[in-house]
C-alpha cells in the first residue's frame, strides 16, 4: 500500500493534489496493483483521476465523516474535494479485477459531475464510501467495451454501506446502465451492469431519482433506503435508456429486469420501454416498505414489479403483481 503523501500530497483543503494522487496511482500501477492510503485530511482534486489498472482508493475512519451543506467539514476522515470543472472525478476506465475502495468520502461541491464512474470492472470490493453533491450521478455503473465482445460487463462487484447524498435539481444518485451501442447503431448486449451486490444503501436526492436501473439485470439490493423531499412521488426507476432502445433485440433490448431489492424503503416506477409493445420486464421487490407514505408502485409499458410480502395484497399469499 502506498501513501499518497510519500509522493507530495498535502491534504491540508487548501493545495492541489492532483498530480500526487496520479503518480501514487501510477506507482502503484507498476508494482502490480493495490491500494494508495489517503491519511486524514482533505485533499484537493481539480482533474479526473482515470484508473485502468486494479488500484484501489482507502481511507481513514470514514464512519465519522460529516460534509456540510455550508462546505465545512467536521469529524475530517479522507476526502477527496472537487475544485474542478464540469468533469468526473473518478473514473476507472477498461476490463479491470480485484479492486479495493474503502473507508473515504468524495464531495463534488456541485461542481463535479460524476463522483466515481465504473467501466468493465468485476470482483471488486467498495465499503464506506460516501458521495456527495455531485450534479449528474454519485455513481455511474456504464460498461463501454471497446469492441461488440459479448458480455464485457460490469459485474460481480459488491457495495457496502454506500451513502450518496445530491442535493440539486435534477441529479441523482445511482445508475446502472449497461447498454451498448455496435457499429450498425443498435443495443448489441455487449456490455452489461449486472450481478453486482449492494448492502446498507442509503440514497438522498432532492427531485430526481435515487436509483436509475436502465439495461441491467440480476443486481441485488439489501436494505435500500431512498429520501427524496418529495416522497409521495416514485424514487427508484426500472427503465430504460431512451437514447439506445430496441425493442427487437431480446433479451437485451434496454430494459431493466430481473433485479432484486430485499427492504425496500423507497416507492417505484417501472416501465418497458416507450409504447405497450414493449417487452416484458419484470423486477422483484422482498419486503416493500412505505411508512414515510411512499405510493404503491407505478408501472406502465409491459413493466411488472413483484412484490414478496406486500401487506396489501389480496390476491396471493406470496406476493402481488403489479402491471
Amino acid at each position: 500500500m502506498n501513501n499518497v503523501k510519500e509522493y507530495g500530497a498535502l491534504g491540508d483543503g487548501i493545495h492541489d493534489d492532483t498530480l500526487a494522487i496520479r503518480e501514487a496511482i501510477l506507482a502503484t500501477k507498476d508494482q502490480g496493483g493495490g491500494q494508495v492510503y489517503f491519511p486524514p485530511g482533505v485533499y484537493v482534486v481539480t482533474d479526473t483521476i482515470t484508473i485502468d489498472s486494479p488500484v484501489g482508493l482507502v481511507g481513514a475512519n470514514s464512519n465519522s465523516l460529516s460534509l456540510q451543506l455550508n462546505g465545512n467539514y467536521d469529524n475530517v476522515g479522507s476526502i477527496l474535494a472537487w475544485y474542478g470543472p464540469n468533469k468526473i472525478m473518478i473514473d476507472y476506465v477498461g476490463r479491470i479485477d480485484n479492486v479495493i475502495f474503502m473507508d473515504i468520502a468524495l464531495d463534488g461541491r456541485n461542481g463535479s459531475t460524476i463522483g466515481l464512474r465504473i467501466d468493465r470492472l468485476r470482483h471488486s470490493y467498495f465499503r464506506c464510501v460516501q458521495l456527495n453533491r455531485f450534479t449528474q450521478f454519485g455513481i455511474d455503473i456504464t460498461p463501454r467495451p471497446e469492441t461488440n465482445f459479448m458480455n464485457d460487463n460490469a459485474m460481480f462487484n459488491h457495495f457496502q454501506s454506500t451513502t450518496i447524498y445530491n442535493d440539486l435539481e435534477g441529479s441523482s444518485c445511482l445508475r446502472l446502465d449497461g447498454t451498448v451501442i455496435d457499429k450498425n447503431n443498435i443495443n448489441a448486449g455487449a456490455g452489461n451492469a449486472c450481478h453486482n451486490t449492494f448492502t446498507n444503501t442509503h440514497l438522498w436526492v432532492k427531485n430526481n431519482w435515487n436509483v436509475e436501473f436502465l439495461d441491467c439485470d440480476n443486481n441485488s439490493f439489501y436494505m435500500l433506503y431512498c429520501f427524496k423531499v418529495d416522497n409521495k412521488t416514485s424514487q427508484i426507476y426500472f427503465g430504460y435508456n431512451q437514447n439506445t432502445y430496441n425493442s427487437s433485440y431480446i433479451p437485451r433490448h434496454g430494459c431493466a429486469r430481473s433485479n432484486y431489492i430485499y427492504h425496500c424503503q423507497g416507492s417505484i416506477y417501472a416501465s418497458a420501454g416507450p409504447t405497450s409493445k414493449a417487452p416484458e420486464c419484470k423486477n422483484y421487490i422482498f419486503g416493500y416498505d412505505r411508512e414515510n407514505g411512499q405510493p404503491l408502485p407505478i408501472t406502465t409499458n409491459n413493466a411488472k414489479i413483484i412484490l414478496v410480502g406486500e401487506e396489501s395484497s389480496k390476491t396471493s399469499v406470496f406476493g402481488k403483481l403489479f402491471r
